[in-house]
């Protein structure tokens, strides 16, 4: 009997093993591929039948480490972005975003800004300027809302349906100026936007005169871990300028392959 309790423990251990190899080498393929593939090519991908694909996919997406981004589709999920986010990770991202972020900002004559999301609000973790300019609205370690910043859109149009849900539901917003999105419909609308054309605007709608213009920040095929913008205060928005926007996708290209 002791015998046959202990082949039934070796058996119950070399499976829970082989059930985390294949749980990682899932995890895996689901980043490497950006949510690309559909469960029937990730079994066959992976050989195995699609009841334990499925129980893997439940699991890691209890987790928090993979999220839902389509019928029979998954992604990396905010949990692990959350984590990106924090930390020495964040310590690595300021050292390696500080030099393009200065040279955006000198070449364009404005302030340049690195930005994370960390319980629903934007945290500032990097702030370069060609000159001083306007109140000192941002600054390093501070924390602003995210409905009424570029960066905050477009960290919130990246986070899965039942964040945005969640975060909606907390509205009507404060109004920081006449500008300020406070309706929860109209947010949701302007999230919509955001995730389609892959940047945000926010012209003075968290401070007077003040205008800027940001996008998403992260490894290519993955959720954004962080956004950058570029601001200038004014009289005139920069609305849908393309040589602002083209600046920050190449900005964020040349941070991105450091990190």
């Amino acid at each position: 009997m002791a015998h046959m309790m202990e082949r039934f423990r070796r058996s119950e251990e070399r499976n829970g093993v082989e059930a985390l190899a294949k749980g990682l080498d899932l995890f895996r393929l689901i980043a490497d591929d950006g949510g690309q593939s559909r469960i029937s090519e990730l079994a066959r991908y992976l050989a195995i039948p699609r009841t334990t694909l499925h129980r893997l996919l439940g699991e890691l997406a209890r987790q928090g480490m993979i999220t839902r981004v389509g019928h029979g589709r998954y992604s990396l999920g905010i949990t692990l972005a959350e984590l990106e986010a924090t930390g020495q990770f964040n310590e690595h991202l300021i050292s390696i975003a500080r030099s393009p972020l200065q040279r955006l900002a000198d070449a364009h004559g404005g302030s340049a800004h690195l930005g994370v999301l960390q319980n629903a609000m934007v945290t500032y973790l990097v702030k370069t300027s060609h000159v001083m300019e306007g109140p000192d609205f941002t600054k390093e370690g501070r924390q602003l809302e995210a409905y009424c910043s570029g960066i905050g859109k477009v960290l919130l149009a990246n986070r899965p349906a039942d964040y945005i849900e969640a975060y909606l539901a907390d509205g009507p917003f404060v109004p920081f100026t006449q500008h300020t999105i406070t309706s929860p419909n109209d947010l949701e609308k302007c999230l919509v936007a955001v995730r389609h054309q892959g940047w945000a605007s926010d012209d003075e709608e968290a401070a007077d005169h003040l205008h800027c213009l940001a996008v998403p920040l992260g490894r290519p095929g993955r959720k954004p871990v962080a956004a950058i913008s570029f601001s200038r205060y004014g009289i005139v928005s920069m609305g849908k300028d393309s040589n602002i926007i083209s600046a920050l996708r190449r900005c964020a290209e040349e941070i991105a392959t450091l990190l």
